[in-house]
């Protein structure tokens, strides 16, 4: 099972909170035994989730963002330009 799809039915299914969901997962994740490509981008990702205000998917691509490409994302999606540390547009190669 990947951690997307544990994320989406804890919050979904179980109606666990986003900020819960974070909260639990954080510490499993962070575990140095748990074996995880690209650990540090989904551990940023829990934690922009447990902000309340980013679905998973979403914390994932603001993440990646962060760490690939200095915090520029391409999207239409207005609301990601309110993520701190996120320069969002809407045209790939602007500014």
């Amino acid at each position: 099972m990947t951690l997307g799809e544990v994320v989406w039915v804890l919050t979904s299914t179980y109606k666990v909170s986003a900020a819960e969901t974070a909260e639990a997962l954080l510490p499993l994740v962070k575990l140095p035994r748990m074996e995880i490509p690209e650990k540090a981008r989904y551990v940023r990702a829990l934690e922009l989730l447990g902000s309340g205000k980013l679905t998973f998917g979403d914390a994932c691509a603001c993440a990646t963002a962060e760490m690939a490409a200095e915090g520029r994302l391409v999207s239409f999606d207005r609301a990601l330009s309110k993520v701190p540390g996120i320069e969002r547009t809407e045209v790939v190669g602007a500014k």
